[in-house]
């Protein structure tokens, strides 16, 4: 992330846990084959840097979908991810994935370093 050029965009998994009421969930967004948490059906993120630090290195970059779709009813694409939530348990000591179904995601997310 931070040898990532100026204003340059890559492609990347994104996960997110989300805890409520004591009881885990996480949302997956990882396409590739082979991965931990491989959902073929969902979509990568896009991440841009959007600042440089004094010493030319990234510090801050947007999140957003790369994916499209066209919400019920409507006629026009919104940028969107296919998200995988699944609540996570644990079953004989070992942490198992439930799966809750995909969902449409739309996000952006600006992170900085300091």
């Amino acid at each position: 992330m931070f040898t990532l050029p100026y204003l340059s965009t890559i492609s990347c998994p994104l996960y997110t846990r989300v805890d409520v009421n004591g009881q885990n969930y996480r949302i997956n967004m990882n396409p590739l084959s082979g991965a931990q948490a491989y959902y073929p059906e969902t979509n990568y993120v896009n991440m841009t840097c959007t600042r440089l630090n004094s010493s030319g290195k990234c510090n801050s970059w947007q999140i957003e979908p790369s994916g499209t779709y066209v919400p019920a009813g409507g006629t026009t694409s919104v940028r969107g991810n296919v998200g995988k939530l699944v609540k996570v348990v644990t079953v004989k000591g070992r942490t198992t994935d439930i799966d809750q179904g995909d969902f449409y995601f739309s996000f952006s997310i600006g992170v900085t370093n300091p």
